[in-house]
């Protein structure tokens, strides 16, 4: 599907930056452009939010054993 943009304006901001990027077509030009944007996006959330799927995926490993004994498990790790 071809890229049809009618404002004109933002016809040559595309054209000037497909020219910059070197870019095969405004459309790459456009992709990259809003890549950066939605990248830059996500980087403004909260720590807290951004962090939301690790501390998930954390719970599923189980709950925390705070009297591990975690000297012992590393030294036979290197031991190994």
């Amino acid at each position: 599907m071809a890229l049809y943009i009618k404002d004109a304006a933002v016809s040559q901001m595309a054209e000037t930056l497909r020219v910059l990027l070197h870019s095969p077509s405004k459309t790459d030009a456009v992709r990259t452009a809003l890549q950066s944007a939605l990248d830059q996006a996500r980087c403004g959330l909260p720590l807290a939010e951004r962090l939301q799927p690790v501390v998930a995926r954390a719970r599923t490993l189980g709950p925390k054993t705070p009297d591990a004994d975690l000297k012992s498990f590393f030294d036979d790790m290197w031991c190994a």
